[in-house]
């Protein structure tokens, strides 16, 4: 079954195509970026290959920046934090620049309202906001899988050569679940009173022997 994109390829991917239909329309109706009320080539077309944007939409090379980090941003890692921090980013960029182009107000002024670049500039503001929304959560996800992975202990059985099944003993129980809070302890392993021999027999320790010479009365 094919897996559904995420919220944030959705939005990526309509920004895409907005910036696409504005640069478009700029081009056509010969509208330059003009930015804080600065216009640099007075070619919209000029501007729009060379990164310097449109009046209705971004340059170039920033959409292509924008490709990279939407498909860095589905990976883990290293690889996905910067693609997150790259669509944060460049969101954040977007949104200033749609904001300080002068036809935003004209565009969506009640006076000088246009039907036809209202919806473009409408969602260039709204999919670059949430493109800082999205992408900022995507790296914050990203840094908490990161961080919480938690090292686990093997869980290992002793065969003492016997066939069948083995019963886990007191101090094996105990050791699986050696970190308690969080905390690591080191698990109490019980004295030994015994060795395990074949069949299933247990054999007493043997106390050691006293050495020759101790102990002897005096003649």
């Amino acid at each position: 079954m094919p897996q559904r994109p995420s919220v944030r390829s959705t939005v990526c991917v309509l920004w895409l195509l907005n910036s696409v239909i504005g640069a478009r329309v700029a081009i056509r109706e010969d509208l330059p970026g003009e930015f804080a009320g600065m216009t640099r080539w007075h070619d919209p077309s000029a501007d729009f290959f060379r990164g310097g944007g449109t009046a209705l939409s971004p340059g170039l090379p920033m959409m292509a920046a924008q490709a990279v980090f939407t498909v860095l941003s589905t990976r883990g890692g290293r690889a996905g934090k910067v693609g997150a921090a790259g669509l944060a980013v460049l969101g954040a960029g977007s949104t200033v620049g749609v904001l300080g182009e002068p036809i935003t107000y004209r565009v969506l002024s009640p006076r000088t309202f246009d039907p036809a670049r209202a919806p473009i500039v409408s969602a260039a503001i709204i999919l670059s906001a949430l493109m800082i929304v999205l992408g900022a959560r995507r790296l914050r996800a990203l840094k908490a899988i990161v961080g919480g992975i938690e090292h686990r202990p093997r869980r290992t059985s002793l065969r003492l050569g016997l066939r069948g099944p083995v019963h886990r003993s007191a101090w094996e129980e105990d050791s699986a679940s050696f970190v308690l809070n969080g905390v690591p302890r080191r698990p109490h392993r019980p004295r030994a009173d015994g060795i395990m021999l074949g069949g299933g027999r247990v054999s007493p320790l043997r106390p050691k022997r006293e050495k020759r010479g101790e102990n002897v009365c005096a003649s």
